[in-house]
């Protein structure tokens, strides 16, 4: 079924292991298939994000990176 909104951002984290992205992938799959418009990121790995990568008070945090990239996203 297509989801009602007419585009959607998906942002995942490559080392996130509590999410599971292949599941996100499939999901995103389905909807395309059903003509929905959408839009990725994932955050490499290598950046060793946390989970909660937008909250400034987790410890590991790295907003000075992850900030600019959702800024431009959300603009784009």
């Amino acid at each position: 079924r297509q989801p009602l909104a007419g585009s959607i951002l998906v942002i995942t984290n490559a080392n996130d292991h509590i999410v599971n992205n292949r599941m996100t992938m499939r999901l995103l799959t389905e909807w395309e298939q059903s003509g929905a418009s959408i839009q990725t990121y994932c955050f490499p790995a290598k950046l060793d994000l946390p989970h909660d990568l937008i909250d400034p008070g987790q410890i590991g945090q790295k907003i000075e990176i992850i900030y600019p990239i959702l800024e431009n996203l959300i603009q784009s």
